[in-house]
């Protein structure tokens, strides 16, 4: 039978009113969709009567073709909303559902116009014509924090680690005054129904459910491995029982939840429950049971038994009902599909990249709706370097990421931003508001972190790092990491040694550490520290962090031929290990020392050896070194990234910059470098370029300026390149323009001294010479 959209519904202490698509309990409002709303609609003003599934899709959806699969998501979604009385609504299994509950029917006393039935028929045809439920995904790969691939032509690579994206409109949750426990455990669920789907699958599945609320912390799988290993426990020990309790207590985590499912009292059917317990205690505070009518309605079910677990815990229900998407409604209609990207997760989660692949392809494959598994397919495939794959399983993600949670969007937008467009500037936007509706997530402050490292505000890093060291139950070898290279940048190198000291005490070493300890050894003029990092690296894995690194220090003070052969060893170090692949960028590396030297005839030759010349990296190292067509070559390419923000807005403008300069035209260059301002910190280069400008232009303040920046901020590259010293040599031409004479012949002593060691053949040093003696001679004229 019809429904009518201008009756309203009660049924014990809920009013349904149609019209005005809302669902009331005691006078506080349930969210739901319209469609959600219809179907409940349908099945309430046909109480008592089952109401098959043929004639539910034809009523709610007359002209669209819904594949049947779709209602038990529907079904799930609004038992949730009904939470206690979720029995209200029974599957006859074979035929369909019955509304059970009394209901009663009034016409309100101020009925508005009734929507004739086509009106109503046409607002329904604007929606969707195919509609496909996605039950919830698992915990969002998570992948390996990435190597040091040094300078700008690697730094996408980085982006595997930045996970986020938008979401519009929040409310800020806030904890009730009962329990208050947001730090909580999830353990495995103990399975006693023989089906293995169930093995990981509700564990994963509930984490998603409770990932999505800004009260709680969840406890990571490396928390959880770290702390077996503490245990001397295996890896993959169930964490069931006193087992479990004893992690949540050594973590000083508050709260565990323990789930069971059991078949149930009626065939099919399946009983659940999930126990909420307080770690420090030991005491139960709550457990919570549903049944499930059937497989499908097994997620479902947990969602509501999620919802009442986030009660117990002490979350409100104004955070609850803001941040509360459906398992089914957010990320896949089919089972299997959900199986194959949990375990593509866990391989993930482990470093398995290649073999995390073919289970999000299957899942993908099985839903090709799935936007998590689509959005994990193109971080997966970031980390192997296919960024053209990359960036278009991002991009199908976003598309479909309508119905997912907050939390979900957040990842699925920000690797669009990053991967497919490139746009850092949208990218901070979105992690920010990231950040301010989950603070408690520690992969907010990473990503905060590592974009601003992107974009050059070294001191915003620092600070988002430093919340996420101190928040961080784990305190993972990463974390030491990242802050310790963003106070380096940030200059200040005594707290990066710090923070170093307390990684390496606690045994969470790696060669990047040691490349900073290099670094700041060099720096701060420190051969036995020096010394150290060079002879540890010796010794371990990776070597070729700390000898490229080596390499161009070595450049750095002008040993051009000691540069050369540390990096020859460099390459030879990364192939024999495997990475192959980072020798283009190494070369340029290379190429970048040997501009800065004035060697181009050696640059150009190490440019040819590049296979991509295609990048603006590429065409602007070869602009710099003589060439006369890299340029116009790179210009004539499409460009894919017109959103990117380093490409569009620092590296196009310094190649543009650097041919107004071979023209002899330096005040276009400086008009050209203006856009990469507010980014001049992150790629530095810029700088040098606009301060030969203004040099050129006779304007020795402001080459003044631009050399000062350099020299005070001798660490934002990583490492030091050697435009950091020669920095002296400009500022010496800079003052000599002013007729600051004496300031001149300071800072030429300054970089001679630097220099001292320098091989005496380098275009740049003999040019010294010859302008120093010049400026002498000056000085000594009456």
């Amino acid at each position: 039978m019809p429904f009518s959209l201008s009756d309203l519904y009660r049924f014990d202490e809920f009013v349904l009113d149609p019209q005005n698509r809302s669902l009331l309990r005691d006078g506080i409002p349930i969210p739901l969709s319209a469609k959600s709303c219809q179907v409940l609609t349908y099945l309430v003003s046909n109480p008592g009567r089952v109401v098959t599934k043929d004639e539910l899709l034809k009523a709610v959806w007359p002209e669209s073709f819904v594949e049947e699969s779709n209602l038990p998501g529907y079904i799930s979604g609004l038992r949730k909303a009904l939470t206690d009385r979720a029995g209200y609504i029974a599957t006859i299994p074979g035929l369909g559902y019955k509304f059970t509950a009394s209901v009663e029917t009034e016409t309100p006393p101020d009925l508005r116009p009734q929507l004739a039935a086509h009106d109503l028929q046409l607002q329904q045809m604007r929606e969707t014509t195919h509609y496909l439920i996605r039950e919830t995904s698992s915990p969002v790969l998570a992948l390996p924090a990435p190597k040091p691939l040094l300078r700008r032509w690697t730094v996408w690579t980085a982006l595997a680690s930045v996970v986020a994206a938008a979401a519009i409109g929040y409310v800020l949750y806030q904890r009730s005054e009962s329990q208050q426990l947001s730090k909580v455990m999830v353990a495995d669920f103990l399975n006693l129904t023989g089906d293995p789907a169930f093995d990981h699958t509700l564990k994963s599945s509930l984490e998603l459910s409770l990932a999505q609320s800004p009260y709680i912390q969840l406890m990571g799988a490396a928390e959880i491995h770290s702390t077996l290993g503490m245990m001397q426990k295996v890896p993959d020990s169930p964490l069931l029982g006193d087992l479990a309790l004893e992690i949540c207590r050594r973590t000083n985590y508050q709260a565990l939840l323990r789930g069971k499912i059991a078949p149930g009292d009626k065939w099919g059917s399946d009983a659940m429950s999930v126990e909420v317990v307080n770690c420090a205690t030991g005491k139960t505070l709550t457990e919570l049971h549903a049944d499930a009518h059937t497989k499908d309605d097994v997620l479902g079910t947990l969602d509501g038994l999620a919802i009442r677990a986030r009660k117990t815990l002490g979350e409100s229900s104004q955070s609850i009902a803001q941040f509360d998407v459906p398992i089914m409604n957010e990320s896949t209609f089919s089972f299997e599909a959900l199986q194959a990207y949990n375990t593509g997760s866990y391989l993930g989660s482990n470093g398995k990249i290649l073999e995390c692949i073919p289970y999000f392809q299957k899942a993908v494959d099985l839903d090709p709706k799935f936007a998590m598994a689509q959005s994990s397919l193109g971080v997966a495939y970031l980390t192997l370097g296919d960024i053209k794959k990359a960036g278009d399983y991002s991009k199908v993600a976003l598309d479909l990421s309508g119905g997912v949670s907050q939390l979900e969007r957040f990842f699925i937008r920000n690797n669009y931003d990053m991967i497919t467009l490139r746009d850092l500037d949208s990218a901070l936007s979105v992690i920010q508001e990231w950040n301010h509706v989950y603070p408690r997530d520690d992969a907010s402050w990473q990503a905060l972190s590592y974009i601003e490292i992107l974009i050059g505000n070294y001191p915003a890093a620092a600070k988002a790092a430093e919340h996420l060291l101190q928040s961080s139950a784990a305190k993972y070898e990463s974390e030491y990491g990242n802050l310790a290279d963003d106070y380096m940048r940030e200059g200040r190198f005594a707290d990066s040694k710090r923070i170093i000291a307390e990684a390496q005490a606690q045994n969470k070493d790696a060669a990047a550490m040691h490349q900073l300890q290099l670094q700041i050894a060099f720096l701060e003029h420190d051969p036995q520290a020096a010394h150290a990092a060079i002879e540890w690296a010796s010794n371990h894995p990776e070597q070729w962090i700390v000898l490229e690194t080596q390499a161009i220090l070595a450049a750095d003070l002008g040993k051009e031929s000691e540069s050369e052969s540390l990096f020859q060893r460099t390459f030879q170090d990364a192939i024999k290990e495997g990475q192959p692949v980072l020798v283009d960028s190494m070369t340029l590396d290379e190429a970048a020392v040997d501009v800065d030297l004035g060697e181009m005839t050696k640059a150009t030759k190490l440019l040819a050896q590049v296979k991509d010349k295609t990048s603006a990296n590429w065409a602007v190292l070869a602009t710099k070194a003589g060439s006369t067509t890299a340029a116009d070559a790179y210009f004539k390419l499409p460009n894919d990234y017109p959103q990117g923000t380093l490409a569009n807005k620092v590296l196009t403008p310094e190649l543009k910059a650097v041919l107004a300069l071979r023209r002899n035209d330096p005040l276009a260059a400086i008009a050209l470098l203006e856009p990469s301002r507010p980014y001049e910190l992150a790629l530095p280069e810029v700088i040098d370029v606009r301060a030969q400008a203004y040099l050129m232009a006779k304007q020795g303040a402001k080459a003044q300026a631009e050399y000062q920046k350099l020299i005070d901020h001798p660490a934002i590259e990583e490492p030091t390149m050697p435009k950091t010293f020669l920095a002296h040599l400009g500022l010496a031409r800079a003052y000599a323009l002013q007729n600051r004479n004496e300031d001149s012949r300071k800072e030429y002593e300054t970089f001679f001294s630097l220099w001292k060691d320098a091989d005496a053949d380098l275009p740049v040093l003999r040019q010294a010479h010859l302008e120093f003696a010049h400026l002498r001679q000056e000085s000594y004229e009456p």
